[in-house]
């Protein structure tokens, strides 16, 4: 029996970087940008934006990425204090806060990815993840 999804979101803390020379076209880069209908029934909160690294953050014990989420959704992307979050929030402060920490501890870049993004009227990121009291 198939259950229909009706939201769903997908995590991925990953590094992607490229294949061995002779095994990688050149010029492959991952595309994950699609139209936005505002129909979307998943969101994806994708780590890395294309070919980077993505960093182990130590004392989180986790990637950054992993971290910042975890950290989210225990409060801090509560972004307008109404005590509940949002997929929307959470990916806005998660993206947020793995680029900044990226630049200021690695000297470098981390740029997550959630899809559907900001402003696409997307159903999906209004979706509760979180609720406090």
């Amino acid at each position: 029996m198939r259950l229909p999804i009706h939201r769903a979101i997908v995590m991925l803390d990953l590094s992607l970087e490229l294949a061995s020379v002779k095994a990688a076209p050149v010029g492959i880069i991952p595309v994950w940008e699609q139209e936005s209908s505002g129909k979307e029934k998943i969101m994806w909160m994708i780590g890395n934006r294309s070919i980077q690294e993505a960093h182990s953050y130590d004392e989180g014990r986790h990637g950054l990425f992993t971290y910042q989420l975890l950290k989210g959704l225990s409060g801090a992307a509560d972004l307008d204090k109404n005590g509940t979050i949002f997929t929307g929030e959470l990916c806005t402060y998660t993206k947020g806060q793995v680029l900044k920490m990226a630049r200021e501890q690695y000297g470098n870049e981390q740029e997550p990815l959630c899809l559907p993004g900001p402003g696409q009227e997307a159903l999906v990121r209004l979706q509760p993840v979180a609720q406090f009291k």
